[in-house]
């Protein structure tokens, strides 16, 4: 379609030009050199056409790329893992039960993972009596109370000793 207009122009300012050059136009020079103008102008918007049609193939092809790609590797490393939550609005991937072999147990940030990137978390201290778990690619972090942990506070005995 572009193509088409791009020569119907062409052909149009071919045409209008070899009047001119003829003398047939010579009244109306004025209009047909605004003619010609015209023509000149919807060449060049068929062009930018063109090119942006390129550009938007080319951006095409490559989304669908990422695409594929994004698609292969959920098909590979989805699979082995499952969404965990730690507590309230702590989600994580670990890595299912019988996906457990050579690696130890460990948590993926649940941001990195549905972006294609595998990022364990890493203790990152305490905050309050919570573990902190943090990614190290996105920043995001996950706190939670781990069951290992005894965070009880100690009881002292309120008791009196007498030391006399």
């Amino acid at each position: 379609m572009i193509m088409k207009s791009l020569n119907t122009a062409k052909e149009l300012y071919t045409g209008i030009k070899t009047l001119v050059d003829q003398g047939e136009l010579i009244a109306n020079r004025k209009e047909a050199l605004y003619l010609l103008d015209l023509a000149l102008q919807a060449s060049a918007e068929a062009m930018e056409l063109q090119h942006s049609n390129a550009l938007l193939k080319q951006e095409a092809t490559e989304l669908n790329a990422k695409f594929e790609k994004l698609a292969a590797w959920f098909q590979s490393e989805q699979p082995k893992y499952q969404l965990l939550a730690l507590a309230d609005n702590a989600l994580v991937y670990t890595l299912k039960p019988d996906q457990q072999t050579a690696q130890p147990i460990h948590y993926l940030c649940a941001n990195c993972f549905t972006n294609q990137q595998k990022s364990i978390l890493q203790a990152d201290g305490y905050v309050s009596v919570e573990r902190k778990l943090s990614c190290h690619i996105c920043n995001a972090y996950v706190l939670y109370r781990d069951k290992r942990d005894d965070f009880s506070p100690q009881v002292f005995s309120t008791k009196r000793r007498d030391f006399w």
